[in-house]
């Protein structure tokens, strides 16, 4: 998918047909379009699956449409922190999300993944476009670890990168934000005191979201836990991990806020697979 010479109206065009083909939802545009021609759109709609039009599709870069049900729709920001525009539709209340760690699981659930896909991405194969999305997904992880340590990490900036994509390595670029993400979970890790992970084991999420005790024992203690709740999100999630020995200590108070957190999720993909539905999940989607 290439979006290169698409200005901030074919955006908006795009827009307007998303919303004419589906001109019952609700729909919120999720970010925003702050590099027209790389830049891609992101859609939160309410209850029901959209028409994707092909012209559509092609501004997803390769994602898919968000799909949350009104009755989680409300508490979306205890799920994802999202900067939600509503399009069209009619306007839900969607409350503030005010727990002190939620930052803490963004940056678990994340970044760990983020370095991952990045290690298994073929330069050769995709484009600039997709390789820049992947490092600002990346770059969003590193500055919340900045946020919440104080410390920062070189890299070079997202937006620099956008505007110089085309004479810029970005292959040595994508080395260096691996390594700067590295640096990023070695310091959140060392600040990070909701869980002291003692674990053995390791976890089977995905194609590239693959890792053992070794290399991420906060995350793996993290899921393990998560998948010892009632639901079958829970039961998704361990298929997919193996802990020959956990003996991992948890702040309580952030065990109760991660239970709720993945009970709201656990509903989500339970919509999901009510539908009969293959995509769409506003996270753990690999379960669907």
């Amino acid at each position: 998918m290439n979006l290169e010479g698409k200005t901030e109206e074919d955006y908006q065009e795009a827009i307007r047909e998303f919303c004419k083909d589906n001109p019952n939802l609700t729909i919120y545009l999720a970010g925003e379009i702050s590099h027209p021609g790389i830049s891609d759109l992101d859609f939160v709609v309410v209850d029901e699956f959209p028409v994707i039009s092909p012209k559509v599709e092609k501004f997803l870069m390769g994602g898919n449409v968000i799909v949350m049900p009104s009755s989680c729709m409300p508490q979306i920001s205890t799920i994802e922190n999202f900067n939600l525009k509503l399009v069209q539709g009619e306007r839900i209340d969607i409350q503030k999300n005010q727990s002190n760690y939620f930052s803490i699981v963004e940056v678990m659930e994340w970044l760990p993944e983020r370095i991952l896909l990045l290690e298994s991405l073929d330069t050769k194969i995709l484009s600039p476009q997709q390789i820049l999305l992947y490092l600002k997904s990346a770059d969003r992880s590193i500055k919340n670890v900045e946020k919440l340590t104080g410390k920062q990490f070189d890299r070079v900036a997202t937006d620099k990168l956008r505007d110089n994509f085309k004479v810029i390595n970005l292959q040595q670029v994508l080395k260096g934000y691996i390594k700067s993400c590295e640096s990023a979970w070695e310091e959140f890790t060392s600040f990070c005191k909701v869980c002291e992970p003692s674990i053995v084991g390791s976890a089977n999420i995905s194609r590239y979201y693959q890792f053992d005790h070794e290399r991420f024992p906060l995350l793996l203690s993290y899921l393990n836990y998560l998948s010892s709740e009632d639901g079958d999100l829970p039961s998704k999630l361990k298929e997919r991990i193996t802990v020959d020995k956990s003996e991992c200590k948890f702040d309580q108070d952030f065990l109760q806020f991660i239970r709720k957190r993945f009970s709201l999720i656990g509903e989500v993909y339970d919509f999901h697979t009510s539908k009969g539905s293959k995509s769409g999940m506003i996270k753990y989607g690999w379960f669907l």
